[in-house]
């Protein structure tokens, strides 16, 4: 998390949640997907990415059905 933080330079990071994880900078705001359209659309598309990501490994492992 930290080396990402450090590649993406703010002053401010907005977490969705209840936790900053013990790093500045950070604030947790739970629900913040509802009231902040970056969250927002930040988790869309990490939603999206994992979902991508466990079909292609639901072809690597079919009996755990990660396609579903």
């Amino acid at each position: 998390l930290k080396q990402i933080m450090n590649n993406l330079k703010a002053d401010r990071y907005i977490f969705d949640g209840n936790t900053t994880f013990n790093i500045d900078n950070i604030t947790a705001i739970i629900k913040a997907d509802l009231s902040i359209a970056e969250v927002s659309a930040a988790s869309i598309l990490a939603k999206v990415s994992r979902d991508r990501y466990m079909q292609k490994k639901s072809l690597e492992y079919p009996n755990y059905q990660f396609d579903k």
